[in-house]
């Protein structure tokens, strides 16, 4: 899942990197947070394209912490990535992640190191450690 507000420059990494994953995602929910760039034609492209990438577009920007709930509540999928738009995940990351949250039946969460690289450059600038984005254990019981 993927909220994202003015990143269309960012997006085609994104889902590009989600896309090419060994594991490859049953959806790939983007959540457009009321964009005023290109971003909902980029990732209409890429739906239109791919099956498993789906689009929802809130009407108005309604903030992060909204739209990944609604993202959230919309989700289908067993595990859920919880990335963002200017996010790009490393290959074999999904097959890593299912795989220990499996042989870790009561863990919740999956996190990663995060690289931390210039946009306009794509140079490194360091590494955040694990706690921003990871992979979350569905639980049916918590939805409504």
């Amino acid at each position: 899942m993927l909220p994202n507000y003015n990143h269309a420059c960012y997006l085609p990494r994104a889902l590009d990197a989600l896309l090419s994953q060994d594991r490859t995602a049953d959806e790939i929910i983007v959540i457009d947070d009321g964009s005023t760039d290109d971003s909902k034609h980029v990732i209409a492209h890429y739906a239109a394209k791919f099956a498993s990438v789906r689009l929802l577009a809130n009407e108005k920007n309604i903030g992060v912490i909204a739209t990944l709930s609604r993202g959230l509540y919309e989700a289908r999928g067993h595990y859920i990535y919880l990335g963002a738009a200017d996010d790009f995940v490393m290959p074999g990351f999904f097959a890593a992640a299912i795989k220990m949250l499996g042989a870790n039946s009561q863990a919740g969460l999956f996190f990663g190191d995060a690289i931390l690289v210039n946009g306009h450059t794509g140079r490194m600038l360091g590494v955040r450690p694990p706690g921003g984005h990871g992979f979350v254990r569905d639980s049916s019981t918590q939805r409504k």
